[in-house]
C-alpha cells in the first residue's frame, strides 16, 4: 500500500462525515483541543494535555527548550521541558493552554480484549488525525508495550491514546517500521511507518501524578 493511500484512509477514518469543525461532536472536539503538535529543529512529534499548563510527550530526541507548540485552532506557544522520566521515555512540557482547551480524564488501566481506543496524531505532514481500532494481541512487547491493530507513521510518537468514553489510557511510544523509503525512491520523503507501540497509562500513571504534583 502506498503511504499516500495509507495517510488519506486514515484522514477518511477520522474526519468521515464531518465537513466543518461545527459537525465535529463535542466529545470529539475535546480530543482534538486536547492533542498539541510539538515541533522542534529537528522534526514533529505529538503531546497532549495532562493539566492546565502541561503537556505529555515522550523523551526520546525532545530538546529541553525552543519547542514550538500548536493547538487545534491555531493558537501557538513556546514549550520547554520540566521533567523527564527516562525509565518511562516520557517528559513533560510547560506551556500557556488558552481557556477553552480542557484536559482529558486520566485512567490508570491496562487494555483489555475487545476494547476501542482512538488515537490522534501528526504522521508525516497531516495533522490532527484520527484513527480507531480494537486491542487484538495484548502480549507485552518489552514487558511494557502493545502493539496497536492498525499502521502509524512518523510523527505519531506521543499521541495520545482515547478509550471510548474519552478517557486518556496511554501513549504511542514508537512504531515497529515495516518500510523504509530511501532518498531515491518515488515518496523518498516518508521515512518510517508501520503499527505503533502504546504504553498503557497504568505503567505510568503513579509517577506522572508525583510530577504533576512537584512540578505544579
Amino acid at each position: 500500500m502506498k503511504l499516500k493511500s495509507l495517510l488519506l484512509g486514515l484522514a477518511v477514518i477520522g474526519l468521515s462525515g464531518c465537513s466543518t469543525l461545527g459537525e465535529i461532536p463535542e466529545r470529539k472536539l475535546a480530543l482534538f483541543r486536547a492533542t498539541v503538535l510539538i515541533e522542534h529543529d529537528k522534526g514533529h512529534l505529538t503531546g497532549f494535555l495532562v493539566d492546565k499548563d502541561r503537556v505529555l510527550t515522550v523523551s526520546n530526541d525532545v530538546p529541553d527548550d525552543g519547542l514550538e507548540i500548536s493547538f487545534f485552532h491555531g493558537e501557538e506557544d513556546q514549550g520547554e521541558v520540566i521533567w523527564r522520566d527516562e525509565g518511562h521515555d516520557l517528559a513533560l512540557v510547560k506551556i500557556t493552554v488558552p481557556d477553552r482547551y480542557k484536559v482529558p480524564r486520566l485512567r490508570c488501566y491496562s487494555p483489555t480484549p475487545k476494547l476501542y481506543y482512538e488515537t490522534i496524531g501528526h504522521p508525516i505532514s497531516a495533522r490532527w488525525v484520527l484513527t480507531g481500532g480494537y486491542f487484538h494481541d495484548l502480549e507485552p512487547v518489552g514487558d511494557r508495550y502493545r502493539v496497536l491493530s492498525y499502521p502509524l507513521a512518523l510523527g505519531m510518537a506521543g499521541a495520545p491514546m482515547y478509550d471510548m468514553w474519552g478517557n486518556m489510557m496511554g501513549i504511542v511510544h514508537a512504531i515497529l517500521a515495516s518500510r523504509r523509503e530511501g532518498a531515491d525512491a518515488q515518496n523518498g520523503e516518508f521515512k518510517d511507518y508501520g503499527y505503533g507501540l502504546m504504553r498503557p497509562a497504568s505503567g505510568f500513571c503513579d509517577d506522572l501524578k508525583r510530577a504533576l504534583a512537584d512540578n505544579a
